[in-house]
């Protein structure tokens, strides 16, 4: 598909993999120019490497999201390899239970809060502020952050992460509405449960993961757990021009888990 994003710089943040590297791959596809930003080097410089073996013009820049000098720096180093940004996509996020297994309301530890809070929204933030000064000079500016169904429905063990993900959901409708007269579009895409290492960890740590998995497909009208891919094609659409009439969006990619209340029955092997 012709995102009409031929030679636009692209940063990702949680870029590594799962829908990071993923969204990179399609971006390369489509001239895009990317940055990888992202904490785990070793994952993040394979990632650059098959991009750029690839033929794509890639780029890692190690970028702790909790320290707002290292954002600076990120925005810095992008601008000075590249000439500007284009498109910011803002991935990266934690949950509660990567943290901690404590998660109930009197034992989940106020350092987890900060953390998932520091990462899932103030660095969305921080970073927005950051690329905003150059983002202006393009004419086909876009911001999408990852928001999640959790950004519109409550979900057990997720204090922190359903707080964080729904304030990424008012963050990023505001943010529209600031960067509207400087034609910066942006908009949050708000997966359901995707097939990412954390979902595959999640799952090798229950009793039965392959019931497991089956559970949690259960509850998506599409019968699957979403797919890197599914997530990634949708964020190329809302960061390309192809979406120009669309921003302070909260986008639904889903496969139809919050259209009903139930879940189909699922059958143990």
């Amino acid at each position: 598909m012709d995102y009409q994003l031929d030679g636009a710089v692209m940063i990702i943040t949680g870029g590594a993999g799962g829908i990071g590297a993923t969204t990179a791959r399609l971006a390369i596809e489509a001239g895009c120019r990317v940055v990888i930003a992202d904490i785990n080097s070793t994952a993040a410089e394979a990632t650059v490497s098959d991009l750029t073996s690839a033929g794509g013009e890639a780029v890692y820049v190690e970028c702790d999201l909790t320290d707002p000098l290292a954002i600076e720096r990120l925005v810095a180093e992008t601008v000075e390899v590249f000439g500007g940004i284009d498109v910011l996509f803002n991935n990266a996020g934690v949950a509660d239970a990567m943290l901690t297994d404590k998660l109930a309301i009197d034992e989940l530890p106020i350092e987890v809060w900060d953390r998932v809070f520091d990462i899932n929204v103030k660095a969305m933030f921080l970073l927005c502020r950051a690329a905003y000064p150059h983002l202006k000079k393009s004419d086909r500016a876009a911001i999408v952050n990852v928001g999640s169904v959790g950004s519109i429905s409550a979900f057990p063990h997720t204090l922190a992460y359903g707080a964080s993900k729904g304030a990424v959901a008012l963050l990023t409708k505001n943010l529209a509405l600031e960067l509207s007269d400087d034609a910066i579009r942006v908009n949050a895409i708000c997966p359901a449960t995707t097939e990412t290492q954390m979902t595959k960890d999640y799952l090798e740590a229950q009793g039965d993961p392959e019931l497991a998995a089956r559970h949690m497909a259960a509850s998506h009208l599409a019968g699957r757990l979403g797919q890197p891919q599914d997530i990634a094609n949708v964020t190329m659409f809302l960061a390309s021009p192809l979406s120009s009439f669309v921003t302070g969006a909260v986008w639904l990619a889903d496969g139809g888990q919050l259209a009903w209340r139930g879940q189909k029955e699922v059958v143990s092997a």
